[in-house]
């Protein structure tokens, strides 16, 4: 079995499309994320709400959310939800091995995010700018 495709939207973070530009185009097709910020599940219990809105604010700190990240949100909240009701070791172990799979695939572990290259906002760039002019 081949590697899974890689979302454009992950490449383009990377940076991949500054160093072969023509990638872009053959991906004009592909389906786009639907934006907004995804609400947590009625079923979580406060745990898990918790952990859905930590993770969410996260996301959107990093600009890369939309709704349709819901339910990875989702399952990382009720993985860790569970993860903090359980006193087995083999359960504590195995969720939370879970959660950490969870966490690297929406780009919330430091490994996962030196993959993406982040714009810092104009605003940012404009004080940066001039605090190391006047320096």
């Amino acid at each position: 079995m081949g590697r899974h495709k890689e979302p454009t939207e992950v490449l383009r973070l990377r940076g991949t499309f500054k160093k072969n530009p023509q990638r872009l185009k053959k991906r004009a097709g592909e389906p786009k994320a639907v934006e907004g910020t995804p609400q947590p599940p009625k079923h979580l219990d406060q745990v898990g709400k918790a952990a859905f809105r930590r993770v969410v604010k996260h996301l959107q700190a990093l600009n890369c959310l939309s709704k349709t990240d819901r339910h990875a949100v989702e399952l990382y909240a009720i993985v860790y939800s569970a993860l903090r009701k359980t006193n087995e070791a083999k359960d504590i172990v195995s969720l939370t091995n879970a959660c950490g799979r969870l966490l690297s695939q929406m780009g919330l572990n430091p490994s996962a995010r030196a993959n993406l290259e982040m714009n810092p906002p104009q605003e940012q760039i404009g004080v940066e700018s001039k605090s190391f002019l006047t320096s």
